[in-house]
């Protein structure tokens, strides 16, 4: 792994920002990451780009809500094939 490729990762997990978000804000790509780990070599004027981004300060932004349920709320049931076969037989059942 190349160690511009590493540095990207390490952002990326102390941030939590999404691969295709650092992309866009980076380098107006949002399939950049994917596509150096996919082997893809970026230019001087990339490396260049995205070093300064990362060096960059970033102003402090409200934390996304995570996806999910709301706090108080029951968790929905998990639909396996085993729970819908025995929906569909207790259905049949009447």
């Amino acid at each position: 792994m190349h160690v511009l490729l590493r540095q990207i990762e390490l952002f990326l997990r102390l941030t939590r920002m999404p691969a295709t978000k650092f992309g866009r804000l980076a380098a107006n790509d949002p399939r950049l990451v994917l596509d150096l780990r996919l082997g893809r070599v970026a230019g001087d004027i990339m490396k260049f780009r995205i070093e300064h981004f990362m060096n960059t300060p970033k102003p402090e932004l409200p934390e996304r809500p995570r996806r999910g349920r709301k706090p108080g709320t029951a968790p929905r049931p998990v639909l396996t094939l085993r729970t819908a076969t025995i929906a569909k037989e207790q259905h049949h059942a009447f």
